[in-house]
């Protein structure tokens, strides 16, 4: 049940000095608190808890100034923040904030505090005490399949199509395409999302699993609490084999959350707002499903004895699917067992079936379905019920109760040779289930059965189909059911409106529009709201019930075997490990909303430039950059990462700086060395020779990346959608211009950011300065594309990237596994061609249209770049850097590229040649899972390979068949100058003219045993201060020169070499510079 706040008004004098009293009486238990008045600072700080985020605002600058100058102090800057405002207008998208403080004579109107407030959130105004009430067209997702019923379908009629990003969260990836689904149960229920999901390293899913249970507030996605979670499914199963149960383990109903953290653990209460546990259910230890009905926790429980399963088949440690099982009643307020139920009836209870209603509880069995009475548990009916006796391990019925209907959805019996079986024709007695353990992704032909729910009697019958290694799909809404009937969702589906009571076809409509691509359906279960079908084929396409919408959205998708969920009026997209549509996807943890939520809205799109006390002092060409400086990231704007500066083949180190914080790699020019504190929003300028802070400047959000030094003035980008041009001997400000096209904020990986953020490193081009903002092509009004000139900041060009229609919103229609458009990243040139990525814009032809797309393919030219942005630093196992065009997609299709052009996970080069760190092979594993007690070696070098071999991919040639008779593209053997076995983890590498620098962990497992406990000293060690090494080799053999211990793990990419010297940044937060040996 939702909490639908009232307004209310109470009289409450909102002064400095009773902020900390607004924050307790208000009940917000954390995400956004916004403070309107920054004279008292202590005030702002007080505010900060763990669980929210703190912005202070003000319309005097002087006082936004000095509460900056105090959060720095406390070493806070970041989370809590201040910014200069109108008075008037406040700078975020609607729905975001908790809670709001302002003090006498604020000026905010009453509309625009309530249009800013999440709902159920609070507000203190002159004096009045403001609720937002949550709106009567959402509603929240507390199961899996939405409630207790198993119809899948919420009367969230807020959900539509989605044009906005209401916020972001993290982690960027999931951590395997090949393995367990990172991702275990999703629900929402009081404005907030619970999910369990494995926190453990990206680069490879060999280490060890972080799992966590998790809290984020449903709004703006801040973090509010996180707890462990005890054994669980081992990680090293194969992806899309199950089991379904997990997607079970975890019920939220208004601010209790009930959930088995652990196999073979009993369910706990917990108390949603706090995450500590209220008490723990005595007697229901090994419960696997769990559903809320009435106040009353129905479970159905197995066994655990905590092992692995049967090790004969070719996928690693399993847990079995489990036979005789218990179905039990419980009540979570006194934690007495109502009743149990362990008997040939609950011989295996099929994955997925447990539901309930008003008066009965449902559930499935090898060849039934049986009802009893909700509050005795006796039996109220059992119906026979045809199906398969053997079963693959990912395919679960669907089984839902919709009004006075049973509904069935299941394959269809297996077929025998000779006489019928009794159990498959007749017989309701229970006999086992032969599970076969299966990731594949067959077509798996089934059967719609209607029961009458306060009989058993069998009403009527339709054909189905199972998806893409997915469960049966069925919804009913509105009295008439829909079903999927075509084969892995291959062609258009869910055409049919039958009857709920007769299974009459009352309409057909056209679904192909959201079908038109070449590509499977995911392997999860859709959803639906009252209005539409979320379908999963290529990323979330919206079907609607009434005929008049059939959507495709590609540019987003859900994890493998949960997918996606909607509710509180928003689609919520959990981190994916997908390689398909790689150049548009957009990867991580969304809150998506529909179009009337837009950043946009009430507003006039338009640019802002700001002239500071620099303005008249900029210089492009004094003082002079000389060739062994390393003044932009990467060193140049081709983003090459070599300098021409010589170091000596030994160094020793020569100084270190400890910053606040998390910090970027850097730059140097002339005598200053230039680095960012990302989460602390701060860029530090440091004396070359002895690494002491010069000044520093603190943006209005993360900067992710240092800035470009060009003559005597620093250019960086920010988060908050502004570049700013600074005198690189003060810091003054010479001008400031922001891309973002208004003043409003959301939530990004527990922080304030502007839907058009701006990278730090922006490039510079012929006196002039080039970024991009926004974040994605099809989210927020698209991407737009600046140059400015580098002297005054006025704008000389300015391009929309917007891949959808601009009247409908649809994409285009295209085939294949390619899509238009871009994903925002640091941008790179060759002196005649733009690079985004994949994006590239060739300067000596810009399109005059205002909207523009990037080049053809057959257009495009080779550039070192990451598939998935440079400045990620995961090595998701589906993306790389590589000198070349554009990644393919699709199942294997991720890795052509890298086979067939030189690839890494690090890259640098010169004029003639690529060096690069990276794996020999680029593969899909799940097929290849290992044996028991044995764990393949993952083979990576260093390698020189010629630049003039990496040119245009050669022509396709068939490859020869397998051993499955499957036929490929063989990719051309590629050959280099030479190959190293190195032995390291590179996080950091450069080029100093005559040598390559490289920077990272040992490798242990390439020369010791693969054992799981070397795998786990493996992951601390990429996690840790130890063992880690910076080494020099020669460019021209690759032979190895001199080596040193670092104290640190170096940033990822995170080493420039400037006159003489090398830079690294490290993980601690500290600046280390290294000189010749003496």
């Amino acid at each position: 049940m939702r909490l639908a706040h009232i307004v209310i008004v109470s009289v409450l004098a909102v002064t400095g000095a009773a902020t900390a009293g607004a924050v307790k009486e208000s009940g917000v238990d954390g995400g956004v608190l916004v403070r309107v008045g920054c004279g008292d600072p202590a005030a702002l700080i007080d505010m900060k808890t763990p669980a929210c985020i703190v912005h202070g605002l003000d319309t005097d600058r002087k006082a936004v100034l000095a509460a900056r100058k105090a959060i720095v102090e406390k070493g806070l800057y970041g989370p809590v923040s201040a910014d200069v405002f109108d008075g008037r207008a406040l700078p975020y998208i609607a729905d975001t904030v908790n809670l709001l403080v302002a003090g006498d004579g604020a000026t905010v109107s009453r509309d625009e505090v309530l249009r800013v407030l999440a709902p159920g959130g609070v507000a203190y105004v002159d004096g009045t005490k403001v609720h937002k009430p949550v709106p009567k067209n959402t509603s929240d997702w507390g199961h899996f399949l939405y409630d207790a019923s198993g119809n899948a379908v919420s009367p969230d009629t807020a959900v539509d199509v989605p044009f906005h990003i209401q916020w972001e969260g993290g982690p960027k990836w999931a951590r395997s395409h090949d393995r367990l689904s990172s991702l275990n149960s999703l629900v929402s229920s009081d404005g907030k999302l619970f999910y369990i999901f494995d926190e453990g390293m990206t680069a490879d899913f060999y280490y060890p699993t972080r799992w966590n249970l998790i809290c984020r507030d449903a709004y703006n996605g801040i973090v509010l609490w996180k707890r462990d979670v005890g054994k669980w499914e081992d990680h090293w199963r194969a992806f899309r084999s199950g089991p379904n149960q997990l997607n079970r383990r975890v019920v939220s109903a208004d601010d209790r959350l009930f959930a088995s953290l652990g196999l073979g653990e009993p369910v706990q209460v917990i108390d949603a707002a706090a995450g500590k546990t209220i008490c723990t259910l005595k007697g229901t230890e090994g419960a696997e499903e769990i559903i809320h009905k009435d106040g009353v926790l129905y479970l159905v429980a197995l066994p655990f004895d905590g092992e692995p399963q049967d090790y004969q088949s070719m996928y690693r440690s399993r847990t079995r699917p489990g036979l005789q099982k218990t179905l039990m009643a419980v009540d979570p307020a006194s934690g007495r067992i109502l009743w149990k139920k362990t008997d040939k009836d609950t011989l295996g209870i099929l994955p997925v079936t447990l539901i309930a209603d008003a008066d009965k509880v449902y559930f499935q069995s090898r060849n039934c379905i049986i009802a009893l009475d909700k509050n005795s548990g006796k039996q109220k009916w059992k119906a026979l019920r045809r199906s398969a006796e053997s079963r693959p391990s990912n395919f679960s019925p669907a089984l839902l109760v919709y009004k006075d209907v049973v509904i069935s959805v299941d394959n269809l019996p297996t077929a025998k040779k000779g006489p019928k079986s009794p159990a498959d024709t007749e017989s309701v007695e229970q006999k086992n289930i032969i599970w076969s353990f299966s990731a594949s992704a067959t077509a798996i032909k089934g059967e719609l059965v209607a029961f009458a729910a306060g009989t058993g009697k069998q009403l009527w019958t339709t054909d189905a189909m199972a998806a893409y290694g997915a469960q049966m799909d069925c919804f009913a809404v509105n009295d008439l059911v829909y079903v999927g009937q075509k084969a892995r969702r291959h062609t258009a589906d869910f055409t049919r409106a039958y009857d709920v009571h007769t299974g009459e076809i009352k309409n057909e409509r056209d679904t192909a529009s959201a079908f038109t691509r070449t590509h499977h359906h995911r392997c999860w279960r859709n959803k639906a709201t009252c209005k539409y079908i979320l379908m999963s084929r290529t990323g979330v396409e919206l079907i609607s019930f009434d005929g008049k919408l059939a959507m495709q959205n590609a540019f987003t998708r859900g994890n493998c075997e949960y997918g996606i969920m909607p509710a509180n009026g928003l689609i919520y997209v959990p981190p994916h490990s997908c390689g398909c549509y790689i150049q548009v996807k957009m990867s991580g943890f969304f809150g998506l909303a529909p179009k009337s939520k837009s950043p946009l809205a009430g507003q006039t799109p338009q640019n802002v430039l700001v002239k500071g006390a620099a303005f008249n002092r900029v210089s492009l060409s004094e003082p002079a950059t000389s060739d062994a400086d390393w003044p932009t990231y990467r060193a140049d704007a081709r983003r090459s990462g070599g300098s021409k500066s010589t170091v000596a083949p030994t160094l020793t180190r020569a100084w270190k700086t400890k910053l606040a914080g998390n910090i970027t790699s850097p730059v140097v020019a002339g005598d200053r060395v230039y680095v960012a504190v990302a989460e602390g929003r701060t860029l530090y300028a440091l004396d070359r020779r002895n690494g002491k802070t010069v000044w520093t400047f603190q943006a209005g959000a993360r900067i992710d990346s240092p800035p470009t030094v060009v003559g005597n003035t620093a250019y960086v980008g920010s988060r908050d959608g502004w570049v700013y041009a600074l005198a690189s001997d003060s810091g003054e400000l010479a001008w400031k211009f922001r891309a973002a096209k208004s003043d409003r904020k959301h939530c990004a990986y527990g922080q304030f950011e502007s839907p058009w953020p701006v990278h730090g490193s922006v490039l510079h081009l012929d006196g002039a300065i080039c970024f991009a903002a926004g974040k994605s092509s099809y989210v927020d009004d698209g991407l737009y594309l600046y140059k400015l000139d580098a002297k005054t900041g006025k704008t000389l060009l300015e391009k929309r990237i917007y891949s959808r229609d601009p009247v409908t919103g649809d994409q285009h229609a295209d085939a294949g596994h390619d899509l238009p458009g871009g994903l925002n990243d640091i941008l790179a040139t060759d002196g005649k061609t733009l690079f985004m990525r994949d994006f590239q814009l060739h300067l000596d032809a810009v399109p005059k249209a205002a909207t523009i797309e990037g080049a053809l393919p057959q257009q495009m030219k080779p550039h070192v770049h990451n598939t998935a942005g440079y400045l990620d630093a995961t090595w998701a196992h589906r993306t790389y850097w590589y000198y070349g065009t554009k990644m393919r997609s699709g199942y294997g299709g991720w890795a052509a590229a890298g086979k067939r052009a030189f690839s890494g996970r690090l890259m640098v080069r010169d004029d003639d040649s690529l060096y690069a760190y990276g794996r020999k092979a680029l593969n899909n594993d799940f097929r290849a899972a290992p044996a028991l007690g044995y764990y393949g070696k993952r083979e990576t070098h260093l390698y020189k390979a010629p630049v003039a071999a990496a040119g245009p991919a050669p022509a396709r040639r068939k490859a020869k068949s397998d051993k499955k008779g499957r036929r490929g593209m063989a990719a051309p053997k590629l050959s280099y100058v030479w190959s190293n076995d190195c032995y390291l983890h590179v996080r950091a590498m450069a080029l100093a003219n005559d040598k390559v620098l490289v920077a990272g962990a040992t490798d242990i497992l390439r020369t010791g045993a693969m054992t799981r406990e070397a795998i786990a000293k493996q992951a601390e060690l990429l996690e840790s201060s130890n063992e880690q090494y910076l080494r020099v080799y020669a460019k021209n053999d690759g032979s190895k020169l001199s080596e040193i211990k670092l104290e640190a793990k170096p940033v990822y990419d995170g080493m420039a070499v400037a006159r003489g010297n090398v830079f690294i940044s490290t993980e601690a937060g500290e600046l280390h510079c290294f000189a010749p040996a003496k």
